[in-house]
């Protein structure tokens, strides 16, 4: 393989996989500091529940 190619695949490769990366991990760390700050884990039916039957955007704020 052509190494200026490479690398400038290499390069596009990495550029693309940056920002849903970093959106992982964003979200994992909010979700662990929000666990850790409310002391326990939800039950797996509460797990189960949120993904069946998500809560409505008005309900958040009131």
């Amino acid at each position: 393989m052509n190494q200026p190619r490479y690398r400038q695949y290499l390069r596009s490769s990495v550029a693309a996989s940056a920002a849903p990366h970093g959106y992982t991990l964003t979200l994992w760390t909010c979700g662990a500091v929000t666990i850790h700050a409310e002391g326990a884990f939800p039950s797996t039916l509460d797990a189960l529940l949120l993904l069946a039957v998500p809560p409505r955007v008005s309900e958040w704020w009131g």
